[in-house]
């Protein structure tokens, strides 16, 4: 799905298109009554901002107008984005997901079968593998930073891009599950207080 997003003449469109997506998770979130319900789409709210930034990210990388340095940056933001992403995922939205199912009777079966789905998009383990750089150069910052840049220009930028667009196939599997749990199968679980 990013893929066909990012390869489309008209780049800008389709950022604002994952924007406007954020904003109609918010503005539902915003009128969700019940508690599950809210906790489900607060969810949903946060994997669609960790998207956008992603694809925000990806698009300033594809930009032809752009220094290499400036594309260096943006791919330095997009693994602090998708490492800051998996964390967040792993530690808080897993749980919270795990939560939410017990909580609205759907059961724990639910929760590992969407778990499975996601994990048979992408393995976040992949991302592992920049965690010196996003040490180095976003976010935290090293002593080293030529150092980094350097070997950052050399590495591997088609393993990279595969795994930031893999990172947010897989980030679109999170709202497809959500959606297909919350918003479709359990409207009542929204509406009732």
């Amino acid at each position: 799905m990013l893929c066909e997003y990012m390869t489309i003449a008209n780049k800008e469109t389709q950022l604002v298109k994952f924007a406007e997506i954020f904003q109609q998770s918010m503005d539902q979130y915003k009128i969700c009554l019940s508690d599950v319900g809210r906790r489900a789409m607060a969810l949903k709210v946060g994997v669609c901002l960790i998207r956008y930034d992603l694809v925000r990210y990806l698009y300033e990388f594809n930009s032809p107008s752009l220094p290499l340095f400036v594309k260096i940056r943006a791919y330095a933001d997009a693994i602090r984005v998708m490492i800051e992403g998996k964390d967040w995922i792993e530690k808080k939205a897993n749980n919270e997901l795990c939560k939410i199912c017990r909580e609205s009777g759907l059961g724990i079966d639910i929760h590992t079968s969407l778990a499975k789905k996601s994990k048979q998009v992408f393995n976040l383990s992949k991302i592992s593998k920049y965690d010196d750089y996003r040490h180095a150069l976003s976010g935290h910052y090293d002593v080293n930073i030529p150092e980094f840049m350097m070997k950052f220009s050399r590495i591997d930028a088609k393993m990279l891009l595969e795994d930031t667009k893999g990172f947010a196939e897989y980030l679109n599997q999170w709202v497809i599950n959500l959606v297909e749990v919350f918003e479709i199968h359990n409207k009542d679980m929204q509406a009732d207080g």
